[in-house]
Formats: C-alpha cells, structure tokens, sequence
C-alpha cells in the first residue's frame, strides 16, 4: 500500500495519512505522486508549525509562495493541496486560513484547434490509407473507426480506448462510457452510419468471437497507448496538410472533443433549439460535470460560429461565478 511505504512524520502525519484515506473514501484516487504531494506538505507543516495543529495565514504563504525558476503550475498544485488539506482540517474544528483559489491562478492560454469539416474528412481518409503491419496487424482497421468515433461523438481519447467490446452495443448504436473522469459513468447514441462502420470494424478484427476484451486491441488484452495514438495522430495532420505548431500548440487529439462540441451545439442552435435547452443536453452527452465545462468550450474559440455566442451572452451572462475547479 503506498501509504505504508511513504515516512509520514510529525505533528501532521496522522492526519495528512487520514486525509487521503478521507479522499479516497470520496472516490478520488489520490495515487503516488498526489501522495508524495501531501508528504511534502506534511514536512513543511511539521518544521514550521510543530507545536500546534494550526494553518495560520504565515504558515499557508510560506507554503504556496512562488519559488525561483518554479513554474505557475507546480505552485497552482501547491495552492490546491494546502487548501483541500486545510478544508479537511476545518471539518475536524481546527483554526485554518484558505489562500484564495486564484492565489496562483494558472494563465490560460491556449486556444483548442476548431478542424473543419474537409479536414476531418482528410485526417480520415489518410487514417482509411493505412495498410496492413505485421506488429500492430489491427491498427490499420482500429485508426479509421477511432477517429470516427472520437470526431462524431465526442469522446476524450482516454474514454475511446478503454471500451471494451461489451461497451459497444452494435446492435443499438450506443456505447458505455464506464467510470470515467470524475468517476461519471454515461451512455453515448451513435449515428446509423457510425453503428453500421463499428459492425463492419468489428467483423473485420475478429472480435465476433469473443466476447471479452477491449473494443480497440493491439494484441488479445492489449489496449492502445495513448502516446502510439498520438503519434500516429501527428503523421495523419502531415499528410494532410494540416501544420502542427509542436508540442503544447496543437492541433491535438483532444480537438476533435472541442470540434464535436461546437458543431453539435451549432447544429442545435440552428434548429431551433433554445440555448437553456441545448446546452444542458450537450453537457450531459459529453460527461461535463457543470453546465460551465461544456460553455467554456464554445467560448474558447470566439471566431467560430458567432450565432453561438452570441445566443449565450444574455441567457448566461452572470450565472457562472468564479469559483474553484476543485475536487
């Protein structure tokens, strides 16, 4: 357990070991590294507030002050450690200061990548080339359906390749969203056309006689690695003629969510649908846990579709306040 192997000491040690046992109750993983996080935490506490079980402003600031050459997001994670443990320590009855959530606010600035329709077309079509590997045998059968799947319904690509050949329901064009981020669980409908290409794929690799076992393998119980989606993902833009900026830039796998959700609420807009309405509806088909995850989606790409943004100023404007994107 990693509890045991790590030294928790001090006045602190019982209740920072409480306080991810706390968490994990909740259904949070708190793995190794978030571990070793509150581990360094309770060292700093027990050198500096030894004698009384306390987070006094000094002793917060001390802990989530800038240091030299640190980057804004290793600070924003101090920020968030301190003040999780600290609303732990509230419930118990203990004297705390909270920092500010925006203490150490994170600058965002990247923009998702919004592809057109001609150039998922293209990023398919160069999937659709692929030919036949004796070390990946499936994958000129697995990229085609994957990108499909990832462009017209929305998934995050972790969700994509941890279903499972149960998850996908061929017959009635759903898949299972299973424990995904958040822990929430989902049903996502598929288009006719996408049920009938999920048929076809899973006739092709093999799957009609198994019943267990991932949806998309590289081997029998094997899944695909993310970074080999990624990758291959890059060589599909390249020959496609779509620039890629290098790392941290884009265009990225996680695009075809943010592409998914501006066309989709596109489409509903100009049916007619009510934006109080739309919305909530594309929230719930995406996994969002707030109605503002899916809205900042469209915001963040204010030059596509103007009708969008501007059905939303008046309807929303006020309604999400700033507040932390805490677990």
């Amino acid at each position: 357990m990693i509890l045991n192997k790590l030294a928790f000491q001090g006045a602190y040690a019982t209740l920072c070991k409480d306080f991810i046992n706390y968490k994990r109750s909740l259904g949070y993983d708190y793995t190794i590294r978030q571990c070793y996080a509150v581990k360094y935490l309770c060292d700093y506490l027990s050198e500096n507030a030894p004698d009384k079980i306390e987070l006094s402003q000094e002793i917060v600031e001390g802990y989530i002050n800038k240091k030299d050459s640190e980057s804004s997001s290793t600070q924003v994670k101090r920020v968030y450690i301190i003040r999780q443990f600290g609303l732990y320590l509230g419930t118990l009855g203990y004297d705390i200061y909270l920092p500010p959530y925006n203490f150490a606010k994170k600058a965002k600035t990247f923009v998702p990548y919004i592809y057109t329709k001609d150039e998922i077309q293209k990023i398919i079509y160069e999937a659709e080339k692929l030919e036949y590997a004796h070390q990946a045998p499936n994958s000129y059968l697995v990229y085609p359906i994957l990108l499909k799947i990832l462009f017209s319904c929305g998934l995050r690509i972790s969700e994509a390749l941890k279903l499972t050949i149960q998850d996908v329901d061929i017959e009635n064009g759903i898949l299972r969203i299973r424990q995904s981020k958040f822990k929430n669980s989902r049903l996502v409908p598929m288009s006719d056309k996408l049920t009938e290409d999920c048929k076809k794929y899973y006739s092709s690799v093999g799957h009609y006689s198994r019943k267990e076992g991932y949806f998309f393998e590289v081997s029998p119980g094997v899944p695909y690695a993310i970074g080999s989606i990624y990758n291959r993902f890059r060589f599909f833009l390249k020959n496609a003629g779509i620039l890629h900026g290098g790392r941290g830039s884009g265009p990225r796998v996680h695009d075809a969510r943010h592409t998914y959700a501006v066309y989709a609420l596109d489409h509903m807009v100009k049916q007619g649908m009510d934006i109080y309405c739309a919305l909530p509806i594309l929230s719930t088909y995406m996994g969002h846990r707030t109605l503002e995850s899916t809205e900042k989606y469209v915001r963040l790409v204010p030059a596509f579709h103007i009708d969008i943004i501007n059905a939303m100023k008046e309807p929303y404007k006020g309604l999400f306040p700033e507040v932390a994107d805490e677990k």
